[in-house]
């Protein structure tokens, strides 16, 4: 089964074990990912991986590198803490690694429904 859309993404933050996670969950909801490096390109979505101690720093570069892209804030365990913090420094949708994966397919669908692919505009 062909993917329906094309998502460009941009990864912040520490993300080898999140990368292949990523794409996985995104191939199910028939989305084809492109990975490119904070800086090439108008990415549609981008992607901070935040932990303790680090969670404004990566939020604030997530927000430079978004050019007004969504911001998904991931982080590897449910930390409501983290995760005020995370709403707080500008996260759109918050994911935690450690809940179900439909959890995180379903945070990904939202932001997918509210914002439009910003690929046609950039063009």
């Amino acid at each position: 089964m062909a993917p329906h859309r094309r998502l460009t993404a941009v990864l912040m933050g520490e993300s080898d074990a999140f990368r292949a996670l990523l794409v996985d969950v995104l191939l199910d909801l028939r989305v084809e990912l492109e990975l490119h490096e904070s800086g090439t390109v108008h990415p549609d979505l981008v992607f901070a991986i935040v932990r303790q101690g680090d969670v404004f720093g990566v939020l604030e570069l997530a927000k430079r590198a978004a050019f007004g892209a969504p911001i998904v804030a991931v982080m590897a365990l449910g930390d409501e803490r983290m995760a005020q913090r995370a709403a707080l420094a500008g996260a759109h949708v918050i994911c935690a690694l450690d809940g179900p994966l439909d959890n995180l397919r379903h945070a990904f669908l939202g932001v997918l429904a509210r914002q439009p692919l910003q690929r046609a505009r950039a063009g």
